[in-house]
């Protein structure tokens, strides 16, 4: 059977700090069909210098406009008919792709597959109160992008990320894709390490709100009830 080849999106907003570490687990891959495309977010700390120096890197620019713009616009340019995402504070484990591709390649009927995640706290990083100790313990199922991978078909099908969410637009893409019928697959392997830090902000009180907004329109779609994209925006703003 052939290996498809997987396009790997790295987004880099002022993630320089982190960058080698992501982008030497994609490197490690026991997968080698890959390609790498690093969009970077309008970084002002020289992440998207840094990410044009990996020989195996292709480097797309964009101005400032989030990580969904960011995420869509390495779909974009990918080659792959399997598209995978790593967030610049996460690394994966040497097997990952390769488990996720078979995965894929057994069960054609599963749009894609998640691993689980652990989260790791930084070295010095106090534990921030949204993170319970048991989350630290325990392997958690992997509903991030960098946890992912997916069938190119898939974004023809629902659509790409949602630029008008700030923080929780991964959120609204798994919940869409659920909404959809789209069938997954878990693996039960830890494939991610979440780095915990400071700078994190995905727990941040936009991103309850963000949430809570993910939970009502999928709840509307499966009511059947017609989206209203002003209506949305201007609940957003005024919570």
């Amino acid at each position: 059977m052939n290996d498809p080849l997987v396009s790997v999106i790295l987004p880099l907003h002022n993630g320089v700090r982190f960058l080698e570490s992501a982008v030497n687990s994609v490197r490690a891959q026991t997968y080698s069909h890959w390609e790498l495309i690093a969009v970077d977010d309008g970084s002002t700390d020289g992440s998207a210098g840094r990410a044009a120096a990996f020989p195996d890197v292709r480097l797309l620019r964009l101005d400032h406009g989030g990580v969904a713009r960011a995420r869509n616009a390495g779909v974009e340019a990918a080659s792959g008919d399997l598209i995978a995402f790593i967030d610049q504070d996460d690394v994966w484990k040497p097997e990952k792709l390769e488990l996720q591709v078979e995965y894929l390649q057994d069960h054609p009927n599963k749009g894609f597959v998640i691993g689980l995640q652990k989260m790791v706290l930084g070295a010095g990083v106090p534990r921030p109160c949204w993170l319970k100790p048991e989350l630290l313990e325990a392997p958690q199922p992997g509903y991030l992008p960098s946890a992912l991978l997916v069938r190119r078909s898939v974004f023809e099908r629902i659509g790409f990320f949602n630029v008008d969410i700030e923080t929780a637009s991964d959120s609204d893409w798994f919940f869409r894709a659920k909404d959809a019928g789209i069938e997954s697959g878990q693996l039960t392997r830890v494939l991610v390490e979440r780095l915990i830090h400071r700078a994190n902000h995905s727990h941040s009180r936009e991103t309850t709100k963000d949430l809570l907004h993910v939970v009502r329109d999928s709840m509307r779609r499966q009511m059947g009830l017609q989206e209203n994209p002003k209506e949305n925006e201007d609940d957003r703003r005024s919570s």
